[in-house]
């Protein structure tokens, strides 16, 4: 798992228990729109301090979900909208593969 640093791994015990047992799907959709955000973000010409100051999501959690490693709640999918002065649904409207998987 490159994507990773080693480090932010070795610290957050919770979070790579979670990570490495999500299926691939979700872990290319937290991709998706953490790199959505970012071009949203950049776009915009915001830095993240810019944005945090801009939400009541810090900094270092909006670097997290920009480079999709951590997972969030709606609620933080809302304030970083807020922050971008976006509506919530362009942060997730995206091209996803929703077909149900097979047992």
């Amino acid at each position: 798992m490159a994507e990773l640093p080693h480090v932010f791994l070795k610290r957050n015990k919770t979070f790579r228990q979670h990570f490495f047992s999500m299926t691939e799907k979700e872990k290319t959709r937290l991709k998706k729109i953490g790199a959505n955000i970012l071009r949203i973000r950049e776009k915009k010409g915001l830095s993240q301090e810019q944005l945090a100051a801009n939400c009541d999501v810090d900094r270092g959690k909006i670097s997290k979900i920009e480079n999709a490693t951590a997972n969030y709640y709606i609620t933080t999918l809302i304030e970083i909208a807020k922050g971008l002065d976006v509506d919530p649904k362009k942060l997730i409207d995206l091209d996803f593969d929703f077909e149900t998987e097979e047992d």
